[in-house]
């Protein structure tokens, strides 16, 4: 009888335990799938929190364009803040805002040996980059053309075309996720204002500047076809008449002279961007409005053929009489070029020193750092005239290489929930040209 009790005892005992295993199981699987819950439901929030940074951006960059602004930099309140900044009480959480200027950057598809080089430092990887954006398979030395890419595993050819994505340019031989990227340590952390980090942060495939409209939206006149009247007109009580009418007698005296350039004059050692490639309509990704056929700087001719007056509108600089503060107050409403939109201009206020560098001579570019670093950012290109005097001998070609607007750029945006802070970050590609926010590309992570 005392056996029988004690084998029930031990059987009472083991069940117990299995009940309290089962028991603690149970609840730890409950508690699991609480807290994975809950951190997707945080998740969420973090999306909506960086969701909601992305549209209050474009709210502000329209109210900041609406306001007349000529020109972006990396003060604009929009360009890095956060939510704190705007004292905004949200729910669980807080946003943060970094906007990457694309046309602080280098357009990879159209610049030169010698740009890509300066940038990258690298002779073997200029090659490769320029033979795999080349129209054919001959490699150049250090470079790499199909044949090499064909033994890759999978295998793969060359673009032999434009880059349609940066991030492209990681098939190209020699280029490492480092390179391109940054280190990996640093890929989920929260970027810094003006931080560099790889070549994604220095090159570009999708950057534009409109031309034929001012930073208020309104038509810009032509120096080479308007008429006289209308130039008339349009800089009256900007300028003084006889300044305007210094303008008018230049355009007509270089027209008769047949003295129209053929390419951009002045610019930087090496020939700079290809003139060739200065002016070509934007990618067909990007809403543009639609224009003439791109004309090469100073290669447009008037009617019945004859040389334009103005290779660049950088050329008032030569118009007898016209100060360095005239031409400032008109160059928002002049152009001396008919394409709607132009590619590979740098803006002047947003591109770091090596991207300057890259595009006009280097002790300039270290200048005019240095100035915006001081005074802050230009109003115009034309401003860039109060850096230095001798920057007037260089201004015609280098004025077509800059710009102070942008209008496509890559945002990231911080979304931060709950007390641990789950993070959602939103990387996108915008193009704000038009009236409503062009999504070119997004990434959720």
């Amino acid at each position: 009888m005392k056996r029988r009790r004690g084998v029930a005892l031990v059987s009472v005992l083991w069940v117990l335990a299995v009940l309290s295993v089962m028991s603690l199981g149970f609840a730890l699987t409950v508690r699991v799938h609480t807290e994975l819950t809950s951190n997707g439901l945080m998740k969420a929030k973090a999306e909506g929190l960086a969701q909601t940074g992305l549209e209050m951006t474009f709210e502000l960059y329209y109210a900041d364009l609406a306001e007349g602004k000529t020109y972006n930099a990396p003060d604009d309140p929009w360009m890095a803040y956060g939510s704190e900044d705007l004292e905004m009480e949200l729910e669980d959480g807080t946003f943060s805002i970094r906007v990457m200027d694309e046309a602080g950057k280098l357009n990879v598809n159209l610049a030169g040996q010698e740009e890509l080089l300066t940038l990258t430092g690298d002779e073997d990887l200029t090659a490769a980059i320029l033979d795999w954006r080349d129209a054919d398979d001959d490699a150049s030395l250090g470079g790499a053309e199909s044949f090499y890419y064909e033994d890759n595993e999978p295998p793969y050819t060359a673009r032999n075309g434009r880059l349609r994505s940066i991030g492209e340019l990681a098939l190209v031989q020699g280029i490492t996720p480092e390179i391109l990227w940054g280190p990996d340590e640093e890929q989920y952390r929260e970027r810094l204002p003006g931080e560099t980090r790889g070549l994604v942060d220095l090159l570009t495939v999708i950057a534009i500047d409109s031309n034929q409209s001012s930073s208020t939206g309104n038509p810009r006149i032509n120096l080479n076809t308007a008429g006289d009247d209308e130039i008339r007109d349009t800089l009256s009580g900007i300028i003084p008449d006889q300044k305007i009418e210094a303008i008018l007698d230049y355009r007509g005296s270089q027209s008769d002279q047949g003295q129209g350039q053929g390419g951009v004059p002045g610019g930087p050692p090496g020939g700079g961007i290809p003139g060739d490639a200065q002016i070509e309509q934007a990618p067909p990704e990007i809403e543009v409005p639609p224009s003439p056929e791109p004309q090469v700087p100073g290669g447009d001719t008037g009617e019945g053929g004859a040389s334009q007056a103005f290779g660049t509108t950088g050329e008032l600089v030569d118009v007898p009489g016209l100060e360095d503060e005239d031409i400032q107050a008109i160059w928002d409403l002049v152009t001396a070029q008919s394409a709607s939109v132009i590619e590979g201009r740098v803006n002047v206020n947003t591109a770091p020193l090596e991207v300057l560098a890259s595009v006009i001579d280097e002790d300039i570019a270290q200048d005019i750092v240095d100035y915006r670093d001081t005074r802050g950012p230009f109003p115009t290109v034309a401003h860039v005239l109060d850096v230095d005097p001798a920057i007037r001998n260089e201004f015609a070609g280098l004025s077509n290489l800059l710009t102070v607007r942008s209008y496509v750029f890559t945002i990231e945006a911080t979304g931060k929930a709950g007390p641990q802070e789950i993070i959602h970050r939103i990387r996108t590609v915008v193009d704000l040209s038009g009236d409503e926010p062009n999504y070119l590309m997004v990434c959720h992570y």
